[in-house]
């Protein structure tokens, strides 16, 4: 189901991962116990040419289409987050949002499709 990866340039509070959890698992509609979420501290992230700090945020699920979830919003919502929490401006946020196919995503040593 859901799986957040976050690669930042700076630490994030002890909860951040928490809190990411659980507004991702109530954006989409999931129950929080299928959520995913990483955080990789990294020591150096450029973006724009200019070493201040950034953040990656790479977004995959099962059923997240463009018909069904408003990316925009969505975008907005995850970079608010990453901007109260970790300090890091929204402009210097970049985002990716994957819709898996049910067949290409394993749990429990099966598929869901």
């Amino acid at each position: 189901m859901p799986y957040v990866a976050v690669t930042i340039s700076k630490s994030v509070p002890d909860d951040f991962a928490g809190r990411l959890s659980q507004l991702v698992s109530e954006y989409l509609h999931k129950p929080e116990k299928y959520v995913m979420v990483s955080v990789n501290k990294v020591d150096v992230m450029v973006f724009g040419g200019v070493p201040d700090p950034c953040a990656f945020v790479d977004v995959r699920a099962l059923g997240m289409t463009p018909a069904e979830t408003n990316y925009k919003e969505f975008s907005k919502v995850l970079s608010a987050l990453v901007e109260e929490q970790a300090g890091v401006k929204a402009d210097r946020i970049f985002l990716n949002f994957g819709e898996v196919e049910r067949s290409n995503w394993g749990w429990n040593g099966t598929t869901f499709g």
